[in-house]
């Protein structure tokens, strides 16, 4: 009777080993921390939300360096009692710097891209887009695998697109400013004028440089489609019924066209060389003027002054 009450609980340890055994491996489907999926997505977010609290120098959105802060803000952020080994960590690191350092579009680029977009279309401030990086990561990461090092990187692809719309429109107003600048000037007749012209000729190849560097992410594959985004932005920054508004509208959309044209693999276009297929650009009526002082004799005079 004790024989087979032995074999009994013998079978019982058995069976309990190899389910927690199971459980384990099916934990660690979802990336190198033994947890479940859900408590994979909680700790991330903890470990994301450490990281932005701590370091105002440095990002784990940096390309290197933030090994530290990684490790510091995943031991705080575990479950009491829990404990990671470094070296887990450390392949934590490893796992988002090869992603830097090849980057690639991410299988979440649509949902993210979408998101992004209709915050844009309600106006929303950048600083409230970035605040919601938490609901974006707990969407993407509810629709897709995500790998441990994943959850990080999906932060950062999120709050890196919400960063180059900001950029975009800031080139954006910038530009609109320096036209205005330039169209008063003209108007008052000041002897500001072919300094204003210099300018807005500046602030113009600011935004051809943008597009130049967005679309050679694009076709290396680092990121997805973001231009249709980009110029969401600057409509949204530039929305008022004026002549300068329109043209800087109609103005980027040219930019990108001539780019896709002109863009060829293993090389780098220059911002010259878009700018001689501007024909249409209604940016280039406004820098020119109606006025005989042309751009290139301002450029001329300003180099011989340079030289003097």
């Amino acid at each position: 009777m004790l024989r087979g009450s032995s074999m009994v609980s013998a079978c019982r340890i058995f069976a309990s080993v190899l389910l927690m055994q199971l459980m384990v491996s099916l934990s660690l489907q979802y990336g190198r921390f033994p947890v479940s999926r859900q408590e994979m997505t909680d700790l991330m977010v903890r470990v994301i939300t450490c990281s932005i609290n701590r370091s105002a120098t440095v990002s784990i959105c940096s390309p290197y360096d933030f090994g530290d802060l990684l490790s510091d803000c995943v031991q705080s952020s575990v479950e009491l009692g829990q404990d990671i080994d470094r070296s887990e960590v450390d392949k934590l690191y490893e796992g988002l710097i090869r992603l830097r350092v090849r980057p690639k579009t991410p299988p979440y680029h649509s949902e993210v891209f979408t998101a992004i977009s209709d915050l844009v279309a309600n106006h929303t401030s950048f600083d409230d887009m970035t605040s919601r990086w938490e609901a974006q990561l707990r969407s993407v990461s509810s629709k897709h695998y995500l790998p441990d090092h994943e959850y990080i990187q999906a932060y950062c692809y999120y709050t890196g697109m919400i960063e180059s719309c900001h950029k975009e429109t800031k080139i954006a107003r910038v530009l609109f400013e320096g036209m205005e600048s330039l169209v008063h000037a003209r108007k008052v007749g000041s002897e500001l004028v072919a300094a204003a012209m210099l300018s807005a000729e500046a602030d113009r190849d600011s935004l051809i440089q943008s597009f130049i560097e967005a679309y050679k992410h694009i076709r290396e594959g680092a990121t997805g489609n973001i231009i249709p985004l980009l110029l969401r932005s600057i409509k949204s920054e530039l929305s008022g019924n004026d002549e300068i508004s329109h043209a800087i509208n109609r103005s980027a959309l040219i930019v990108y066209e001539c780019v896709k044209i002109l863009y060829r693999d293993g090389s780098d276009l220059e911002i010259e060389e878009v700018k001689k297929h501007l024909k249409l650009d209604p940016l280039e009526k406004i820098i020119k003027g109606p006025s005989s002082l042309s751009l290139a004799k301002v450029k001329a005079d300003t180099l011989v002054l340079a030289k003097r």
